[in-house]
């Protein structure tokens, strides 16, 4: 596959712990959304059935990964500010000031 999805393919198939987050508002067409408010949402799931004939190529391939219960890969029907708005709050700490502030604490409590 040489597309401009190459990388993203070549890391999909390499990497195991890859964490991938698609966002486009077209995963779902437009029509149908004025047509359907109510998408038919698999409650458990929280899925949409996606139109797989209206994507691009490299698009269609990562859905029926998705499909097949691939879970490095989530596809989201909306614009990146919606997945920002979606995601909790995310500590600015690293690893190693987080181990610090363990280590610290243990001493205070004099475990160490």
């Amino acid at each position: 596959m040489i597309t401009s999805a190459a990388p993203i393919w070549s890391a999909i198939e390499t990497n195991l712990s890859i964490r991938l987050i698609l966002c486009d508002t077209c995963f779902v067409a437009h029509s149908r959304k004025d047509h359907e408010p109510e998408l038919p949402l698999e409650q458990e799931k929280q899925e949409i059935e996606l139109d797989l004939e209206r994507q691009k190529q490299h698009q269609k391939r990562l859905a029926r990964l998705v499909q097949q219960g691939d879970t490095r890969i989530t596809m989201l029907n909306g614009r990146f500010e919606d997945l920002a708005d979606a995601l909790p709050m995310i500590s600015g700490k690293t690893d190693r000031q987080l181990l610090k502030d363990r280590l610290e604490k243990l001493r205070e409590e004099g475990h160490a």
